[in-house]
């Protein structure tokens, strides 16, 4: 028969169980505690991190019949952007969704960081891994098409 101490070890442990998946959202994956901003998002899953709660589509460019598009999106409370790359068609192929950043320098603009994500299989949708904002920065992304420059 178990003691008190041991049915209160086990007690505490499933307590301290408990905790842990509150904090990380449990198995579900959700998140209640992560968030990012600026630098420390650079490489981060926007919906992840909650930065797609105040996402703004940025702009948008597509091929002539619509089929694959790209969206860049920013993130106010985040300082960041990213890219989603959308596939309608149901062909085949492989192709990479970018998000670039780039800085001023005193020779012009210079790419400081492209995040990437492989996009493959026909349908579906893939957005990058953020890039930090600061002013003066801009942003683009691409996917079969790219779309304009964005501040």
């Amino acid at each position: 028969m178990p003691t008190r101490t041991t049915i209160g070890r086990a007690l505490a442990a499933m307590a301290l169980a408990c905790t842990a998946l509150a904090v990380t959202g449990g198995p579900s994956g959700a998140t209640t505690a992560l968030s990012c901003k600026g630098a420390t998002c650079v490489g981060k899953n926007p919906a992840t991190y909650g930065c797609d709660d105040d996402a703004e589509r940025m702009a948008i460019a597509s091929t002539a019949n619509w089929d694959k598009s790209v969206r860049l999106m920013r993130s106010a409370k985040c300082s960041a952007y990213w890219a989603v790359g959308v596939d309608e068609s149901s062909c085949c192929g492989y192709s990479v969704v970018k998000a670039v950043r780039q800085i001023k320098t005193t020779y012009g603009w210079y790419n400081q960081r492209v995040q990437t994500v492989s996009h493959s299989n026909g349908a579906g949708t893939k957005w990058t891994p953020m890039n930090q904002n600061t002013s003066g920065d801009r942003h683009q992304a691409c996917y079969y098409v790219c779309t304009s420059w964005k501040s």
